[in-house]
Parts: structure tokens; sequence; C-alpha cells
């Protein structure tokens, strides 16, 4: 399929949309708010929402790189590849992929686009260092302003960091959701049948890998105890009942409000 063909059979107005609404989720995700919104999970269901109705490879994607890059937070001047990005591409990725590709299974297919997604995200990560060091330019431009007291000068700064990672993350975005994924397309189509099986292996591994690492987080007296007790409920609520998206949206919440615990408050009478 010609690229130029891909690109006029799509809807332009929803890719706007999707792209718009990743790039402010990125905002809240590192700038303003900091909400549960911007989370993976949820960014996955939200995009595959807007993109297409899938509100199922959103919520899926996003679990996935949920667990995988839970213990990557952006502490210090160290800034991580960004998994809600991850989890928004892999998305689209998939989703689009899913349906112009025949298969008898979407495992191979939900791997690709979660490897090339985190290229994306690593990118994505890359642009929030550019972004800070575009901050300290237009912080020393007007250093002399803010020590006279210009209080407005401070407000001006932060719209204008806000509104550049905005913009930059829209047009990747926006570049990804198009472009990107007429190439995801034409690169899965020349590969070979051992790799596709190999990343229909490599998928299904994906949730243990990601749980081992939700579990070394919890490597306290309490945490351990707590991540079995929820990993074993879990277990059993869906051994017994048909699992649907917003029974899992309830085991993650019930899951989440455990770590926080187990991380902050847990620990806060603990800080000497």
């Amino acid at each position: 399929m010609e690229l130029q063909y891909f690109l006029t059979n799509i809807n332009i107005y929803v890719v706007l949309l999707a792209a718009l609404a990743a790039a402010i989720l990125e905002i809240d995700n590192y700038f303003v708010g900091m909400t549960l919104v911007s989370q993976p999970i949820f960014a996955g269901a939200l995009i595959g929402f807007i993109f297409n109705g899938d509100i199922y490879t959103g919520v899926l994607m996003g679990a996935i790189v949920q667990l995988l890059w839970i213990n990557a937070p952006p502490v210090g001047a160290y800034v991580p590849p960004s998994a809600s990005a991850i989890a928004m591409s892999a998305t689209v990725l998939a989703s689009s992929m899913g349906q112009q590709i025949q298969a008898d299974t979407k495992a191979p297919v939900l791997m690709f686009a979660l490897i090339s997604a985190a290229g994306i995200g690593y990118f994505v990560g890359l642009m929030d260092v550019w972004n800070r060091k575009f901050n300290t330019k237009i912080m020393h431009l007007f250093e002399d302003k803010i020590k006279a007291g210009r209080q407005s000068f401070v407000s001006m700064i932060q719209a204008a960091a806000i509104t550049a990672k905005l913009l930059r993350d829209f047009l990747v975005y926006a570049v990804v959701f198009t472009v990107g994924v007429y190439l995801a397309n034409a690169i899965y189509i020349t590969l070979p049948d051992q790799i596709i099986d190999a990343f229909g292996y490599a998928f299904w591994a994906m949730p243990a890998l990601g749980i081992a690492v939700v579990f070394d987080m919890f490597r306290t007296k309490t945490g351990e105890g707590l991540f079995a007790g929820v990993f074993a409920l879990t277990y059993v609520i869906f051994s017994f009942r048909k699992p649907d998206v917003f029974l899992f949206l309830a085991a993650v919440l019930t899951a989440s409000v455990f770590v926080v615990y187990n991380s902050v408050w847990g620990k806060k009478g603990k800080i000497v």
C-alpha cells in the first residue's frame, strides 16, 4: 500500500484529536496535574477509544506497559522513557495493524507494536530533556526581569514551556499516528515467519515479566504479603468470572492503592 493512498484513507480529524489528547496527557504526566488519567493503562484506553473505539487493546497494552515501566519514575535529573507514550503509541499501532493484517493470532502484532512503541517512548523522553534545556534558555533570557520583581514573566515562562511541549508532542504523535502506522504495517509484512512466531511467544511472556517488576517493588515484609493477597484475590475473581475491561480496571485501582500505601503512606512514620 502506497503512503499517499494510505494517508488519503484515514480520518485526519480523528488522528489530530487523538494526537492532541496524547499531547495533553503527556503534559499531565510531567508538568501539570500528574493525575492517574495520564498513566499508561488509562491513557492507552482513552487513545484507543478516540482512535477507533478499541478500548480493549488500549487497556491490554497499557496494563503491560504499566507493569514493565512502573519502577521508572522521573526523579531528579533522570528522565525515563515516557511509559504513557509507549502505551498510547502501542495501542494505535496494534489496533490499526490488527485491522489491516490478517492473522490467526494477534499476539505477534501486539508484540511488534510494543517494541516499536518503546522506541517512540524513549524519543519522547529525550524530547523532555530538550524541553528542559529550552526552558533554561528562556529563563536566562528573562532573568533580569525576574530579579527585578516582574512576577508576570515567571508566568510567561511557564506558559511558554508548556505550550512548547504541547506543540512538540502534538506534532510527534500526529506523525506516529499516520506515517508511523503506515511504516509499521509495511515493515511487519516483510518479516519472516520465524520472527513473527518469536514475537508471539515473547508477547505472552510480557505479563510475567511485568509481574516480576512489580514484585521487586514489594520487597518489604508488609509489601510481599500485600502483593500475594492482591494477586491471589485477582486470580480467584478472574477464574470464576469472565474478564471484562471494567473489572480489570477495578482490580488495577485496588492494586494501585496498595502500591501507594506500601511506597508512601506506610513509610511516613519510619522517616527519621
